[in-house]
């Protein structure tokens, strides 16, 4: 046994037990399912990007009560109604934090689900291993990395490879929902985005957008050099697109990008830069979007639950298993480095998407 695995079990077993006593003296519905799913580990986007499967199950399963329990950060960002109807939640279900899950924590809930889609994480495995649970699934194993802890479910399976191929995420919590005992059915030929309310006109102004123009959204703000794009390739592609067709950019990204600025500036080539900005009023930029550009990214998670039409560009990580799904979704994948993709690689099928 290894010392993360004792040291786990030796912190979550005296927790546990105070839980268990204090659990009957507290009277809960017996009649009530809850499902809670324990996703602090990954980051928002990747939540967003199994949305399908969320949904299936949860239209599938109405008579569940359904608890996600994620990180401080998002957890307001998940709660705007637009947010919640994407991922199927009614006005009962609950997206919480770790202080809102305590309130919980003595309830007596049907299944505990930790999806652990990139990562084992210590925090989703104690709060899932000291719940009472009729059922506790989880994985044994993620693409050859073994769980340490993993022994406290008693439905578990791997996120691996199938025939070869790794699964989608979306595919991955189908199998994970059906193994946990739900019953879900597929949701692929009716995929639905947000409809999110607008404000056109405000934003045309704030940022200045030609109404004359396709609207064009470029991220490239990568926190790794196997997922950034050269800044001379993005140069080249702006200066191409724009010979081709009247297009207007932006640059969405963390902070401004003065190297972009400045190579931009030299080219003549006009450009919006979007920086430090709030992920709703993000959203409603992209409902106005003709298409974005980006590495693989929350950012592009976040486009992924809308319409707009988007190209992905991947490097280390494998679109089949990561990339928006729906019409217009596009990605392009050359080796483990995104800078393989050159710029008439992209330029190409820009053109065939904006039909220009």
């Amino acid at each position: 046994m290894s010392v993360k695995k004792i040291g786990f079990f030796l912190l979550l077993q005296p927790i546990k037990f105070i839980c268990t006593v204090f659990s009957f003296f507290r009277r809960t519905d017996k009649n009530r399912k809850i499902i809670v799913i324990f996703w602090l580990s990954d980051p928002w986007g990747i939540i967003l990007s199994g949305r399908l499967a969320i949904k299936a199950m949860r239209k599938m399963n109405p008579d569940f009560k359904l608890i996600l329990v994620c990180s401080q950060k998002d957890t307001k960002f998940f709660n705007f109604t637009e947010i919640k109807n994407s991922l199927g939640f009614n006005d009962e279900d609950e997206i919480v934090d770790v202080f809102g899950f305590l309130k919980h924590i003595l309830n007596k809930f049907y299944i505990s689900i930790v999806p652990s889609a990139t990562r084992f994480s210590i925090s989703d495995h104690l709060l899932a291993g000291i719940t009472i649970s009729n059922i506790k699934s989880g994985l044994s194993n993620n693409t050859g990395e073994s769980n340490p802890y993993g022994y406290i479910f008693n439905k578990k399976m791997e996120f691996g490879k199938v025939n070869g191929n790794e699964v989608h995420l979306v595919e991955y919590l189908y199998k994970l929902f059906h193994l946990s005992g739900l019953k879900i059915e597929s949701l692929y030929h009716e995929i639905k985005f947000i409809d999110f309310p607008t404000d056109s006109r405000f934003l045309k102004s704030k940022y200045k957008f030609d109404p004359q123009k396709k609207l064009v959204g470029i991220y490239n703000d990568a926190d790794r050099l196997t997922k950034k794009w050269d800044d001379e390739k993005v140069v080249e592609l702006v200066k191409e697109l724009s010979k081709s067709c009247a297009i207007e950019f932006y640059f969405v990204g963390n902070k401004e990008n003065e190297l972009l600025k400045e190579m931009l500036s030299e080219n003549n080539l006009p450009y919006i830069f979007i920086f430090n900005h709030e992920r709703i009023e993000l959203l409603q930029i992209f409902m106005m979007t003709d298409l974005l550009i980006s590495t693989n990214s929350n950012i592009m998670h976040l486009a992924g639950i809308t319409k707009i039409p988007q190209l992905s560009l991947f490097g280390e990580y494998n679109p089949f298993k990561w990339a928006p799904i729906g019409k217009n979704k596009e990605f392009i994948k050359k080796s483990d480095f995104v800078n393989a993709i050159d710029h008439s690689d992209v330029i190409s099928k820009v053109k065939i998407m904006l039909d220009i």
